[in-house]
């Protein structure tokens, strides 16, 4: 990951920027709470992405504005404390779950920026239970651009369209790995002369 390099390009399904943190150590903790369950929607919906990004990794930038150039913005928020805390709460919705998040803090012209980045991930993330005042059960959640697109259990196509087309990569990119291993095992196979296949 180049931090500048994904300062310089625009926001997409699975790059998003925030001027700031969601919440302050003054916000009020019912507010807090409303503000995390924002959080946790925006990191279900951006790592499934759309079916334009399938394969990619989801980057969260904190202290960046969207803007012609992107500005920079110090964060006092230390965002790192909370990667465990994260990770726990939002598997508390999403299924399968996300195996792997991290959480980066990066000083640039003195300022201090975070980011959350979330590795491809293999299946579609549906919502196993309510995100309170936000989505339902059974929700699927992926991303026009920078805004989220709910899909549940009722639009079917799009549902449908989006998981093929994430298990067709997946499937595409296991054949090129059995492929290169096969070709591997042969090579080493024939240099130690213990087989030939020719």
């Amino acid at each position: 990951m180049d931090i500048l390099e994904l300062i310089k390009q625009n926001e997409n399904a699975k790059l998003d920027f925030k001027r700031e943190w969601y919440w302050e150590a003054t916000t009020s903790k019912q507010d807090i709470q409303k503000k995390k369950l924002e959080l946790y929607k925006d990191l279900i919906s951006m790592t499934n992405g759309n079916i334009h990004y399938i394969g990619q990794p989801t980057y969260l930038i904190i202290g960046v504005k969207e803007a012609t150039p992107n500005e920079i913005h110090h964060v006092d928020f230390d965002v790192t404390t909370l990667q465990q805390e994260i990770i726990q709460n939002v598997n508390n919705y999403a299924t399968p779950l996300i195996q792997d998040l991290t959480i980066t803090k990066h000083t640039l012209d003195g300022k201090d920026i975070y980011v959350i980045e979330i590795p491809p991930h293999p299946f579609p993330i549906i919502l196993k239970q309510d995100l309170k005042g936000l989505e339902k059960k059974g929700t699927l959640l992926i991303r026009a651009g920078e805004g989220t697109v709910v899909v549940d259990t009722a639009d079917y196509d799009t549902r449908k369209a989006f998981e093929e087309a994430v298990e067709k990569f997946y499937g595409e990119e296991k054949e090129v790995g059995r492929r290169i291993e096969a070709k591997t095992y042969i090579e080493n196979v024939n240099n130690t002369g213990v087989m030939n296949f020719s």
